[in-house]
């Protein structure tokens, strides 16, 4: 799960590159799904006091899916809606994956 104090749109264009001699378009997004609004404590210094105070703040959580995908230089004026439509595809199998996500793999290990 990521957190964050604004609000996180669904899908982010991450980069893009453009091949133009073999008429390309490389872009890598973001999907973001199960968003969740949420609170967590922030603790700020009150000066006048001196003292720590902890404030609630609204936050939200969300998972994350990135990949990249070539197209066609000439569609890149639809990648927007091309992405739109892929995560109202698959976000709902995001969501029943997202378990798999969580799975640390070992950095070593022996057979």
């Amino acid at each position: 799960m990521i957190a964050s104090t604004e609000k996180p749109k669904q899908i982010i264009i991450l980069n893009s590159k453009d091949d133009i001699k073999n008429g390309k378009v490389k872009v890598k997004f973001a999907f973001r799904y199960s968003i969740i609004e949420t609170t967590t404590e922030q603790a700020t210094f009150n000066e006048e006091t001196g003292e720590e105070v902890t404030n609630q703040v609204l936050a939200w959580e969300y998972k994350e899916y990135i990949s990249e995908q070539e197209f066609d230089l000439f569609l890149k004026s639809s990648i927007p809606d091309i992405l739109k439509s892929l995560y109202t595809e698959i976000s709902p199998r995001l969501e029943s994956l997202g378990d798999y996500a969580d799975v640390e793999l070992p950095r070593e290990f022996d057979i």
